[in-house]
Protein backbone atom coordinates (compact mmCIF):
# COMPACT_ATOMS: atom_id res chain seq x y z
CA UNK A 1 0.00 0.00 0.00
CA UNK A 2 1.61 3.09 -0.76
CA UNK A 3 1.03 6.50 0.70
CA UNK A 4 1.25 10.24 -1.03
CA UNK A 5 0.37 12.97 0.36
CA UNK A 6 0.17 16.53 -0.67
CA UNK A 7 -0.18 19.67 1.58
CA UNK A 8 -2.96 21.27 0.18
CA UNK A 9 -4.98 24.87 0.82
CA UNK A 10 -5.26 27.97 2.46
CA UNK A 11 -4.51 26.40 6.34
CA UNK A 12 -2.17 23.15 4.88
CA UNK A 13 -4.52 20.55 4.85
CA UNK A 14 -2.77 17.11 4.73
CA UNK A 15 -4.83 14.92 1.95
CA UNK A 16 -3.67 11.29 1.27
CA UNK A 17 -3.89 9.13 -1.59
CA UNK A 18 -3.75 5.29 -0.76
CA UNK A 19 -2.80 3.42 -3.99
CA UNK A 20 -3.00 -0.78 -4.62
CA UNK A 21 -2.24 -1.48 -8.07
CA UNK A 22 -5.40 -0.05 -9.72
CA UNK A 23 -7.17 0.35 -6.68
CA UNK A 24 -7.44 4.28 -4.59
CA UNK A 25 -8.21 5.55 -1.59
CA UNK A 26 -8.75 9.07 -1.21
CA UNK A 27 -8.56 10.62 2.70
CA UNK A 28 -9.99 14.22 3.22
CA UNK A 29 -10.14 15.84 -0.33
CA UNK A 30 -8.49 19.44 0.71
CA UNK A 31 -9.01 22.36 -1.56
CA UNK A 32 -6.58 22.03 -4.21
CA UNK A 33 -6.60 18.12 -4.34
CA UNK A 34 -8.59 17.32 -7.41
CA UNK A 35 -6.66 19.83 -9.53
CA UNK A 36 -3.10 18.40 -8.18
CA UNK A 37 -3.87 14.46 -8.04
CA UNK A 38 -6.45 13.75 -10.57
CA UNK A 39 -5.81 12.24 -13.81
CA UNK A 40 -8.18 10.98 -16.58
CA UNK A 41 -8.95 7.44 -16.96
CA UNK A 42 -7.10 6.95 -13.91
CA UNK A 43 -9.36 6.36 -10.71
CA UNK A 44 -11.68 4.03 -12.13
CA UNK A 45 -12.33 2.63 -8.80
CA UNK A 46 -12.40 5.00 -5.99
CA UNK A 47 -13.09 5.66 -2.59
CA UNK A 48 -13.13 8.49 -0.08
CA UNK A 49 -13.18 8.36 3.60
CA UNK A 50 -13.40 11.55 5.45
CA UNK A 51 -12.02 11.50 8.99
CA UNK A 52 -14.44 14.42 9.87
CA UNK A 53 -16.42 17.31 7.62
CA UNK A 54 -14.93 20.38 7.96
CA UNK A 55 -14.33 22.75 5.34
CA UNK A 56 -11.06 22.64 4.70
CA UNK A 57 -10.77 18.74 4.75
CA UNK A 58 -14.23 18.24 2.36
CA UNK A 59 -13.87 21.31 -0.18
CA UNK A 60 -12.67 18.99 -3.37
CA UNK A 61 -15.14 16.51 -2.26
CA UNK A 62 -17.62 17.46 -5.07
CA UNK A 63 -15.68 17.73 -7.80
CA UNK A 64 -14.46 13.61 -7.19
CA UNK A 65 -17.82 12.54 -6.36
CA UNK A 66 -18.51 14.16 -9.96
CA UNK A 67 -16.09 13.13 -12.33
CA UNK A 68 -14.95 9.44 -10.74
CA UNK A 69 -17.86 8.30 -9.07
CA UNK A 70 -16.24 7.84 -6.03
CA UNK A 71 -17.75 6.35 -3.01
CA UNK A 72 -18.11 8.50 0.22
CA UNK A 73 -17.61 7.25 3.76
CA UNK A 74 -18.36 9.90 6.67
CA UNK A 75 -19.07 9.13 10.08
CA UNK A 76 -23.10 9.48 10.71
CA UNK A 77 -22.53 12.53 13.11
CA UNK A 78 -20.71 14.65 11.17
CA UNK A 79 -22.80 13.85 7.86
CA UNK A 80 -24.52 16.92 8.02
CA UNK A 81 -21.97 19.20 7.16
CA UNK A 82 -21.23 17.25 4.36
CA UNK A 83 -24.36 17.58 2.56
CA UNK A 84 -24.67 21.11 3.50
CA UNK A 85 -21.77 22.74 4.03
CA UNK A 86 -21.79 24.88 6.96
CA UNK A 87 -24.16 23.40 8.94
CA UNK A 88 -21.19 22.92 11.67
CA UNK A 89 -21.46 26.75 12.34
CA UNK A 90 -17.78 26.84 11.44
CA UNK A 91 -16.68 29.90 9.50
CA UNK A 92 -15.37 28.90 6.07
CA UNK A 93 -12.82 31.00 3.42
CA UNK A 94 -14.49 29.34 0.60
CA UNK A 95 -17.87 27.88 -0.86
CA UNK A 96 -18.92 24.54 -2.26
CA UNK A 97 -21.72 22.68 -2.69
CA UNK A 98 -22.60 19.44 -0.53
CA UNK A 99 -22.35 15.59 -1.50
CA UNK A 100 -24.74 13.21 -0.15
CA UNK A 101 -22.39 10.78 1.62
CA UNK A 102 -22.75 6.65 0.05
CA UNK A 103 -22.16 4.83 3.26
CA UNK A 104 -21.69 5.43 7.16
CA UNK A 105 -18.61 4.97 9.57
CA UNK A 106 -19.44 3.13 12.87
CA UNK A 107 -16.92 2.54 15.78
CA UNK A 108 -14.75 -0.15 15.64
CA UNK A 109 -15.95 -1.55 12.26
CA UNK A 110 -13.27 -3.35 10.32
CA UNK A 111 -13.43 -3.76 6.38
CA UNK A 112 -10.55 -4.66 4.13
CA UNK A 113 -8.91 -1.74 1.94
CA UNK A 114 -6.68 -3.69 -0.85
CA UNK A 115 -6.88 -7.04 1.27
CA UNK A 116 -5.24 -5.53 4.90
CA UNK A 117 -8.03 -4.82 7.37
CA UNK A 118 -9.15 -1.45 8.56
CA UNK A 119 -11.06 -0.37 11.69
CA UNK A 120 -12.78 3.08 12.08
CA UNK A 121 -12.24 4.61 15.55
CA UNK A 122 -15.05 6.79 16.43
CA UNK A 123 -12.81 9.61 17.62
CA UNK A 124 -14.94 12.92 18.41
CA UNK A 125 -14.11 15.95 20.39
CA UNK A 126 -12.89 18.00 17.56
CA UNK A 127 -16.27 17.26 15.79
CA UNK A 128 -18.88 14.61 16.77
CA UNK A 129 -18.26 12.53 13.57
CA UNK A 130 -14.37 12.45 13.90
CA UNK A 131 -12.90 9.46 12.96
CA UNK A 132 -9.32 7.72 12.73
CA UNK A 133 -8.68 4.90 10.00
CA UNK A 134 -6.49 2.45 11.70
CA UNK A 135 -4.32 -0.12 10.01
CA UNK A 136 -3.18 -2.85 12.32
CA UNK A 137 -1.27 -4.86 10.19
CA UNK A 138 0.40 -1.84 8.71
CA UNK A 139 1.16 -0.33 11.98
CA UNK A 140 -0.70 2.60 10.09
CA UNK A 141 -3.48 5.64 11.81
CA UNK A 142 -4.66 8.09 9.79
CA UNK A 143 -5.94 10.18 13.17
CA UNK A 144 -7.20 13.44 10.83
CA UNK A 145 -7.73 16.17 13.28
CA UNK A 146 -8.08 14.30 16.66
CA UNK A 147 -4.16 13.60 17.22
CA UNK A 148 -1.12 15.98 15.83
CA UNK A 149 2.55 15.47 16.50
CA UNK A 150 2.39 17.55 20.24
CA UNK A 151 -0.75 18.35 20.23
CA UNK A 152 -4.18 17.68 19.31
CA UNK A 153 -7.45 19.53 17.31
CA UNK A 154 -9.12 22.67 18.46
CA UNK A 155 -12.00 22.05 20.56
CA UNK A 156 -13.23 25.87 20.72
CA UNK A 157 -15.20 25.17 17.52
CA UNK A 158 -19.27 25.60 18.09
CA UNK A 159 -19.75 21.61 17.66
CA UNK A 160 -16.42 20.59 19.84
CA UNK A 161 -16.03 18.69 23.08
CA UNK A 162 -13.44 19.09 25.04
CA UNK A 163 -14.28 15.95 27.09
CA UNK A 164 -15.21 13.58 24.32
CA UNK A 165 -11.54 14.47 22.90
CA UNK A 166 -9.94 13.29 26.32
CA UNK A 167 -11.50 9.95 25.97
CA UNK A 168 -11.18 9.29 22.21
CA UNK A 169 -7.08 10.14 23.04
CA UNK A 170 -7.65 7.67 25.53
CA UNK A 171 -8.55 5.34 22.97
CA UNK A 172 -5.91 6.25 21.45
CA UNK A 173 -3.25 5.60 23.76
CA UNK A 174 -4.28 2.03 23.69
CA UNK A 175 -2.85 1.33 20.24
CA UNK A 176 1.19 0.02 19.94
CA UNK A 177 3.46 2.94 19.97
CA UNK A 178 4.98 2.21 17.00
CA UNK A 179 2.17 3.06 15.14
CA UNK A 180 2.73 5.55 12.12
CA UNK A 181 0.55 8.42 12.75
CA UNK A 182 -1.20 10.29 9.62
CA UNK A 183 -2.55 13.61 11.00
CA UNK A 184 -4.79 16.22 9.06
CA UNK A 185 -2.11 19.19 9.53
CA UNK A 186 1.70 18.81 10.49
CA UNK A 187 4.21 16.07 10.19
CA UNK A 188 3.85 12.76 11.00
CA UNK A 189 4.69 11.33 14.01
CA UNK A 190 5.19 7.95 16.30
CA UNK A 191 2.17 7.32 18.67
CA UNK A 192 4.87 6.00 21.21
CA UNK A 193 6.61 9.87 21.12
CA UNK A 194 3.25 11.36 22.09
CA UNK A 195 3.34 9.44 25.43
CA UNK A 196 1.94 12.40 27.30
CA UNK A 197 -1.80 10.99 25.76
CA UNK A 198 -1.06 8.12 27.57
CA UNK A 199 -1.07 9.94 31.28
CA UNK A 200 -4.05 12.00 30.05
CA UNK A 201 -6.21 10.46 32.17
CA UNK A 202 -4.61 10.58 35.47
CA UNK A 203 -4.34 14.51 35.38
Amino acid sequence: MKIKKYILGPVSTNCYLLEEGSNFLLIDPSLGSFEKIFEKGKFQRMQIFLTHSHWDHIADLHLWKEHCQAEVWVHPLDAPNVETPGADLLPSLISFPGVKPDHFFKDQEEFAVFGTKALILHTPGHSPGGVCIYFPEKNVLFSGDTLFKGTIGNTSFPTSDREAMRHSLEKLATLPDNTSVYPGHGPETILGEEFWIKNMKKT
